[in-house]
C-alpha cells in the first residue's frame, strides 16, 4: 500500500494496522508527518484521502504508526464489512 503525502510529490510504502468507515491506522511510515497533514492512502488501483490526527513514535526504530480519518467516507477502499464498533484510530493510549 503505499501513502501520499498531499501537495507533495513523496510516496511511502505503509501497512494497514486497522481500517474502519471513518479511518485507518497504518504502521511502517518512516515519513515526517504532522497532525492535520492530508495523506492519499493507495491500495491496488483505488485512492482516498485522510487527514492525520495521530502520531505515535515506536521505540528504538524509525518507523511511526499514524491514525488519520477519513475525508472520504462513502469511498471503500478495502472491500470489506465493517463492524459497529468504536474507531481506535481517533483516540492514542
Amino acid at each position: 500500500m503505499r501513502l501520499l503525502i498531499v501537495g507533495s510529490s513523496e510516496t511511502h510504502l505503509v501497512h494497514t494496522l486497522d481500517v474502519s468507515k471513518h479511518g485507518v491506522m497504518l504502521g511502517g511510515l518512516r515519513a515526517d508527518l504532522k497532525i492535520g497533514d492530508k495523506i492519499e492512502v493507495q491500495y491496488h488501483h483505488k485512492r482516498a484521502q485522510f487527514r492525520v490526527v495521530w502520531i505515535k513514535s515506536r521505540e528504538g526504530s524509525k518507523e511511526k504508526q499514524v491514525g488519520a480519518e477519513s475525508l472520504e467516507p462513502d469511498k471503500q477502499l478495502w472491500d470489506i464489512e465493517y463492524s459497529e464498533k468504536a474507531d481506535e484510530y481517533e483516540q492514542e493510549e
